[in-house]
């Protein structure tokens, strides 16, 4: 008998969406890895403590996740574990997102000096690291008073097993 045309539909979906995650993960793995992958600054006159809440809120993730669609799948639909990562659906696999915050503040003025939003994101499949990258966000004051905000990749590595 032959399958229905629905059926038949969703094994084509299946096996598309399982040979698009294992090329992209081959393709992650074939670059290798690298230390300071990226470095973006540029200079900002913003009140800094509106920039500190810009880069440790939401808004940032938002733009972070580029379309709607992945914001609701990657934000909305995970949860804490009880380590404190955030836990939820990577590409492939699963996703786990360590976050520290650090930033002082200056005692003359009252307002932030410098904010750092630290993040590491951990994708794995099957007992596998298909990928796994850390990168800052935030600001310095400058002598002049102006703040330089950075977007800086630390490091990412591409797919290995785990021990």
């Amino acid at each position: 008998a032959k399958p229905s045309t629905l059926q038949a539909l969703r094994n084509r979906n299946f096996a598309m969406g399982l040979g698009g995650g294992c090329l992209l993960a081959g393709l992650h793995s074939a670059t290798g890895s690298s230390n300071d992958f990226y470095d973006y600054r540029f200079k900002s006159k913003k009140d800094p403590d509106d920039l500190a809440s810009f880069y440790g809120g939401e808004e940032l993730m938002e733009l972070f996740c580029i379309f709607p669609i992945v914001g609701q799948i990657m934000m909305r639909n995970g949860r804490f574990d009880d380590t404190g990562n955030f836990v939820t659906t990577g590409f492939p696999g699963q996703l786990k997102a360590n976050m520290v915050f650090s930033d002082e503040v200056n005692e003359d003025t009252g307002m932030t000096d410098w904010f750092n939003k630290r993040e590491r994101f951990r994708d794995t499949l099957f007992g596998y690291t298909c990928w796994d990258m850390v990168i800052n966000f935030g600001f310095r004051t400058l002598e002049d008073g102006t703040r330089e905000c950075y977007h800086y990749g630390q490091y990412q590595t591409r797919a290995r097993r785990n021990t």
